[in-house]
């Protein structure tokens, strides 16, 4: 047995009209100023990005948006980005994207507040006391980075991780709606990204674990029954998709 404590701070805000709560989440927050990173493109196919600058021009908030980031995200891009939020005195980084945006602005809320380079975290040469808060508008699942207190950033070939509960997120808007455009291939990396991290968590030689056991097991068979149904994009299909591996994450 494992003695643990729970504790799950994330605001998960789920559903086809989730990120008109945008708005009431930013005056809740009180924010005068936003660092939103992404990739590029689909923030504003998808319309997004008009949205997060209609909220925030109606809310006199000051929004900065970086598109530059990529799989496996890099520490140099973090460590330019830093130094864009302190600039623009920052005080929320929403990332919008899957998992490379949402370790990106976790680590940038890491680093704006440290004196010193945020790779010392990574390195267990510190460990943080603040970070900005965070915000995720999530566009594809896989990581479970929209609900975790992990990052992993990558330092020339070195890929390291990092965990600690400041960098959950404040708040997660999912709209499965915004997957349907994600090309098959990468669609199809989700899920093996889902079932890989679904496994880890359940290869434990700790006992008993008959519950969590159980609810993985549920999760890891509906994510495979869903994706053996063939066409990912209706709705429904979406949705089970979001809440079968959002419930067997957090096991």
């Amino acid at each position: 047995m494992q003695d643990f404590e729970f504790h799950e701070p994330t605001r998960t805000i789920f559903g086809r009209d989730a990120l008109d709560q945008l708005s009431k989440v930013l005056l809740q927050l009180r924010v005068h100023s936003i660092l939103a990173v992404s990739g590029v493109t689909y923030p504003e196919e998808l319309g997004i990005q008009a949205k997060v600058t209609a909220v925030c021009d109606e809310q006199g908030i000051d929004l900065i948006w970086s598109d530059e980031v990529r799989p496996n995200p890099r520490l140099e891009l973090v460590h330019q980005l830093v130094d864009t939020a302190r600039e623009h005195n920052v005080d929320l980084v929403i990332a919008v994207g899957g998992g490379s945006s949402i370790d990106t602005a976790k680590t940038i809320a890491l680093g704006v507040p440290y004196e010193h380079d945020v790779w010392d975290f990574f390195q267990r040469k510190a460990v943080p006391v603040t970070a900005l808060p965070i915000g995720v508008i999530s566009t594809i699942p896989g990581s479970g980075s929209e609900q975790s207190d992990c990052a992993v950033i990558q330092e020339g070939r070195n890929k390291v991780f990092f965990e600690n509960p400041l960098i959950l997120p404040n708040f997660t808007i999912i709209n499965p709606e915004f997957s349907r455009s994600v090309p098959t291939v990468y669609q199809s990396s989700a899920i093996a990204d889902m079932t890989a991290h679904l496994l880890e968590v359940y290869a434990t030689d700790e006992a008993p674990v008959d519950v969590t056991d159980r609810l993985i097991e549920a999760s890891f068979t509906s994510v495979l029954h869903i994706w053996s149904q063939g066409d990912p994009r209706p709705t429904g299909r979406r949705c089970s998709l979001r809440t079968a591996y959002a419930l067997g994450s957090n096991a």
